[in-house]
């Protein structure tokens, strides 16, 4: 199940919202200029296999999932464990493009600062989050990552980081913690 957590960046002990369904979580995202939306996918890779592995599973779906987002370019995120944990993700930064996360297996939350707002997002299988240019984002896999998810991109670009003088990302309540 999807779960969107809303917070003030002020207060990350406690959310002013906790959203389950769908059309709720898309709406109030919609609200603040992020695109939730569902996918039917078919394919269905195992974390752990690495890239190549992931990239070959994903087959033309992959493509046909660039071409609906207006993407050229992407990443792969594929955790099984500890070893393969991204490193850098957990700490808040943003990209001067809009990236598009897609979860293909397990869970991973994607949160999302927003001006005052944070958006925690716990996504699963099929679910997209559209984030705009800018916008601080931070991801938590939880202790025990089990996730392989793409990162669909306008563009290659670097992450920059992001200073605020609300709560860190530390702060707010992990994948785990929820």
């Amino acid at each position: 199940m999807s779960i969107l957590s809303v917070y003030h960046h002020r207060t990350p002990e406690q959310p002013n919202k906790v959203l389950t369904h769908t059309t709720d979580i898309a709406a109030t995202l919609a609200e603040h200029g992020l695109d939730f939306s569902q996918h039917e996918l078919t394919a269905r890779p195992r974390p752990g296999g690495g890239r190549e592995a992931v990239v070959q599973a994903l087959g033309p779906e992959l493509q046909t999932l660039l071409d609906a987002q207006r993407c050229t370019a992407f990443e792969v995120l594929d955790c099984d464990g500890e070893e393969g944990r991204p490193q850098g993700g957990e700490e808040e930064h943003a990209y001067a493009i809009e990236e598009v996360f897609v979860v293909f297996s397990g869970r991973a939350q994607l949160t999302v600062r927003r001006g005052e707002w944070v958006f925690a997002v716990l996504c699963e299988r099929g679910d997209a989050l559209r984030v705009p240019n800018g916008s601080g984002r931070w991801l938590s896999l939880g202790d025990r990552p089990f996730c392989v998810a793409v990162r669909l991109l306008e563009k290659k670009g670097n992450s920059m980081p992001v200073d605020d003088d609300g709560a860190k990302a530390g702060e707010f309540p992990g994948m785990d913690e929820l």
